[in-house]
């Protein structure tokens, strides 16, 4: 059984070994070299990542941002679209085995695990993830915080507790030798933390007296612009800090199932001839290891994969050239008129006039109306269009799945696209979910073994919901009795259990949506299947559902329409096979008229469709007459 404390010290009880390496088969000042070299190796992708946000925030929004302007921001369109599909909130997780004995455990597991993600507002990491990943690669890590952690994160999570964070691609270096993240010998992120808390931590080796308070440098060791500098101006630097900082690396050696922390000065030479890390600790947590990996398209070969955007920005910036000229054609559009010299008296007047006035002059064909530039317009303004219309196919149909435009010209098909678009995203979906899953799982582990947190959910036996019990689970060895009763305890491994971790309602799921669900409910699911509930002494409470529709919609007055009454009264003597003209005994059958007639009406989907938008574009390029003014 792992156990761990709030020191962050482990250990071994034999269910679980690991072969740990000793501080002297780690070759410090290789790894170093390697780090270095590989972080020279990853600067193209980092400039890449770069240049891409800069577009995505636009001119305006720094001196860091885009040098020119972005008139049609495609980027940050489709990054608002697609990520609301991704996640969007903090996931709820649903915790299951098949292992009868251990479901109770499993359940108070996961009521913990839900309470924690909420408390740190796990989404909020998530989307971070998800974000990057959409730029390049996505990082997660999740670990047991170290004193630097905890205070380089003000704390959000304490030292020896569970830890997870985003790691961006700027902070980031592995092995590239490896073609999979999996087989990489090493793997480390940088953090800026207070300098204190390295020197003061009585967890690190005496080389961090040496340390010196590291200057924020706007660039990394090889030359290219950290990706968090982009917000700052010119007017910041070192000196603007509150604390002494220092810049320190996370490292984790996979086969010698260690972690190491170094000194970003020692990569580039800065602590020469010092060839002891910061620390040494032995690796506890998942057989995974700390970082969970984010990718929406693999390539073959290489463990780094491709972000969408890198697909995307070619086309991005072809409409933005395009709209930038288009926007100087008309900004040098000008209508002048000219006059012909001695006729000075006649422009004058002509040039006092106003709209409608009657102006005497000599000669008219002296004074001409002329129009300069602008002739270029009727090309570049369709192509502009085109740009946009290419870039929201390759994206996946961003218009339809943001609900921008109609995108067909009846109402079935642009249902039939609607569906399509969905589909198109359901793999970046599927991917996004398999993400959160492995990180969500590497929560629980850390949560099973944990030797203080103590679990808490609430159980209803089966047909008595108003009958509950506060379940409590307890750390491994500190089982106890509450009221008569045993207590759950963590008195087995994490594998034994063979839980399945589901995140689910990572969408958004507004009022009206909740509204839509329970109506369904209601008219698919307890109407129909009501005589099957009346036999088992069961009913639909229709004053619960109103008010709760009354509660979504915001319409408190919904929630009086139904009020208890007396049952009516039989009328007596009525025959329902009267015949027709007998007065208001007639059955329902026979004021029916003997045959119906119904007109359905067929209308298309309001606006014009991409297709008649772009073969209008392509007749204006080929100077056909489209007719109108």
């Amino acid at each position: 059984m792992i156990q761990f404390t709030g020191n962050d010290q482990s250990q071994d009880q034999g269910i679980r070994q690991r072969d740990v390496a000793s501080k002297s088969d780690i070759n410090i000042p290789r790894l170093t070299t390697a780090m270095y070299r590989n972080r020279q190796a990853l600067k193209f992708q980092r400039d890449e990542m770069t240049y891409a946000v800069q577009q995505y925030v636009g001119k305006h929004w720094s001196r860091g941002g885009s040098e020119e302007r972005v008139p049609i921001n495609m980027i940050a369109q489709y990054v608002q679209v697609i990520i609301r599909s991704l996640i969007s909130q903090n996931p709820q997780v649903n915790t299951t085995t098949f292992q009868q004995q251990y479901k109770p455990h499993v359940a108070a597991l996961g009521a913990g695990v839900n309470r924690k993600l909420k408390k740190m507002n796990f989404a909020a990491t998530e989307q971070e993830i998800t974000l990057n990943a959409l730029f390049n690669v996505g990082i997660g890590v999740v670990c047991l915080a170290d004193p630097a952690q905890a205070a380089g994160s003000n704390f959000r999570g304490e030292a020896g507790q569970v830890f997870w964070d985003s790691i961006d691609l700027d902070d980031f270096v592995y092995d590239l030798h490896a073609k999979r993240f999996s087989e990489c010998s090493f793997l480390g992120y940088r953090s800026r933390v207070p300098i204190d808390a390295v020197k003061d931590g009585k967890y690190y080796t005496k080389s961090r007296l040496k340390l010196e308070p590291s200057y924020d440098n706007p660039y990394n060791l090889q030359g290219d612009q950290r990706l968090r500098t982009l917000g700052r101006s010119e007017y910041i630097n070192d000196q603007d800090e509150f604390e002494d900082m220092v810049d320190i690396w996370q490292v984790y050696l996979p086969r010698h199932k260690c972690m190491v922390t170094l000194a970003d000065d020692q990569l580039g030479g800065g602590m020469a001839g010092d060839d002891e890390a910061l620390r040494y600790q032995q690796w506890l947590g998942p057989d995974c290891g700390p970082f969970h990996f984010l990718g929406y398209i693999n390539v073959p070969g290489n463990a780094m994969p491709v972000g969408p955007i890198q697909h995307l920005i070619d086309l991005h910036e072809a409409a933005n050239r395009a709209a930038r000229k288009l926007i100087r054609m008309v900004d040098d559009f000008k209508e002048i008129t000219t006059y012909r010299r001695g006729y000075e008296k006649d422009a004058a007047r002509v040039f006092d006039a106003s709209n409608g006035d009657m102006v005497p002059v000599d000669d008219p064909t002296a004074i001409t109306g002329m129009v300069t530039t602008g002739k270029g317009v009727p090309v570049i303004q369709p192509m502009v269009g085109e740009f946009y219309g290419m870039f929201s196919r390759q994206a996946g149909n961003i218009e339809t799945m943001g609900g921008l435009s109609p995108q067909a010209d009846t109402a079935h098909q642009e249902e039939i696209l609607n569906k399509n678009a969905g589909a198109g995203t359901q793999d970046m979906q599927a991917r996004t979910l398999a993400h959160t899953t492995s990180m969500v799982e590497a929560i629980c582990w850390y949560e099973h073994y944990h030797p203080e947190n103590v679990h808490r959910s609430v159980y209803s036996a089966p047909g008595y919901p108003e009958f509950q019990q506060v379940r409590e689970l307890h750390p491994a060895g500190k089982s106890r009795s509450k009221n008569g009763y045993p207590q759950l305890a963590r008195d087995y491994d994490y594998d034994q259990m063979e839980i399945q971790v589901d995140p689910f309602s990572m969408a958004p799921d507004p009022p009206a949506v909740r509204m839509a669900k329970i109506d369904d409910t209601m008219k698919n699911i307890l109407i129909p299947l009501a005589p099957i509930l009346q036999s088992q002494n069961l009913g639909v409470d229709m004053n619960a559902y109103l008010n709760i529709k009354a509660k979504y919609i915001n319409v408190p007055e919904m929630s009086e329409f139904v009020n208890s009454q007396e049952p009516p009264e039989q009328a007596g003597g009525q025959d329902d096979e009267q015949s027709e003209g007998e007065g208001p005994g007639l059955s329902h059958a026979k004021t029916l008229p003997g045959t119906t007639n119904r007109t359905y009406t067929r209308k298309g989907g309001a606006g014009q469709s991409r297709g008649a938008e772009q073969q209008q574009r392509m007749q204006q390029l080929q100077g056909a007459d489209l007719g109108g003014e």
